[in-house]
């Protein structure tokens, strides 16, 4: 007897079932009776194709054309975590990890000659796109460091350029470029990382991780609802599954991957201003040391010790009302004197940041993101 074919039309009724309060004998009236329910009807081939992971079900067509043209229009993510793949394309390794597992008790108070700085995950500010470490102890780099199961271990840590993020997803990831040193250590599992020497790639990989569509990706690929919080979905696990880069296949895309970069760094530029940057602070005289009040008007900014003023030129005059707000909500009414006096050195390396700026570059980013993919969100 002939084996009979299997059917590939056969569909799967879905029933979303949309009356969570109700009780037991309502919530079976109402299902037998197709009332608060949204139904689907899912081919079996779909399901079985999509056997890993099923979270799409409960997307809308809308969504899920979306995440099929996604598809379409990217590549894998192992070009970056695939290190024969990476070192031959971009000439750097990617690494993609956690932390290490430091105990505490093994902290130093004060360095040696070589070691570790321990990132203090608490206390360090993390603005919107950078941040500003804080340090809370040292480790010897002599003395042995463990390492969870399947860590790619040291090697993680030793690359200049690092994208940072929380564990419990906050909805963007960090870049931090070490200047002077390599030392950042993270003693636990709680913040994960890219790591890499290669500057400008890993500053397109923040833009499109970053990217209102890449996030969005997360979302459709993960088990949250639709109200709940972004949780734990950016796991490297997650990211390596269900992010993909742009097929970069004009030289128009290459062009524009090119001015992402560019708008990446003008993003990070905006956390990274300070006072001395926007401000000529050359003086033919000598400045005072300290001084005990401010004032900026006419494009310029004034400092005034004993009712003597010294000023200094702002390089933009657009800047202006910029810089007396921020420096207004930092030290507080400029025609009353700062008790013990303000330190001129420590005033010029205020950060001065602007939202409004940075919030134009970032939805100029989204926009060239949308553009990279072939896609309108």
């Amino acid at each position: 007897m002939p084996t009979q074919a299997k059917s590939t039309t056969h569909t799967v009724q879905i029933i979303n079932y949309k009356n969570p309060e109700a009780k037991a004998e309502q919530t079976k009236a109402e299902l037998l009776a197709r009332k608060n329910c949204e139904v689907k009807e899912i081919p079996q081939t779909e399901l079985f194709e999509k056997y890993d992971n099923w979270n799409w079900i409960k997307h809308s067509k809308q969504d899920l054309d979306l995440y099929k043209k996604y598809l379409e229009n990217s590549q894998s993510l192992e070009i970056y975590y695939n290190h024969e793949k990476a070192q031959k394309e971009f000439g750097d390794r990617f690494w993609f990890d956690g932390g290490s597992k430091i105990d505490v008790k093994d902290y130093l108070n004060e360095h040696e000659s070589d070691f570790w700085k321990i990132l203090d995950r608490k206390k360090t500010n993390f603005y919107k796109f950078s941040i500003d470490p804080i340090f809370s102890g040292f480790y010897n780099k002599k003395t042995k460091i463990e390492f969870p199961q399947g860590s790619q271990g040291i090697n993680i840590f030793l690359p200049r350029y690092k994208i940072l993020w929380n564990k419990v997803f906050r909805g963007n990831y960090h870049f931090y470029s070490f200047i002077d040193e390599k030392n950042l250590m993270l003693a636990d599992n709680q913040i994960m990382l890219i790591s890499s020497n290669n500057k400008k790639e890993l500053l397109y990989l923040f833009a499109i991780l970053n990217s209102n569509l890449n996030l969005k990706i997360l979302f459709l690929t993960s088990s949250a609802g639709e109200h709940e919080q972004l949780g734990t979905l950016a796991s490297i696990t997650a990211i390596k599954n269900y992010i993909r880069i742009p097929i970069l296949n004009t030289p128009q895309k290459l062009e524009l991957k090119e001015k992402l970069i560019q708008k990446a760094q003008s993003l990070l530029d905006c956390e990274n201003k300070t006072l001395q940057d926007l401000v000529d602070f050359d003086f033919d005289g000598l400045p005072p040391a300290r001084f005990d009040s401010w004032a900026v008007h006419d494009g310029q900014v004034f400092i005034t010790l004993n009712n003597y003023d010294t000023w200094f030129e702002i390089k933009n005059k657009q800047n202006e009302r910029l810089i007396y707000e921020t420096l207004e909500s930092i030290f507080g009414d400029p025609t009353v004197k700062v008790e013990n006096g303000i330190n001129l050195q420590e005033f010029k390396k205020t950060v001065i940041f602007n939202p409004q700026l940075q919030a134009k570059i970032k939805a100029e980013m989204d926009e060239i993101v949308e553009n990279l993919y072939e896609i309108k969100i």
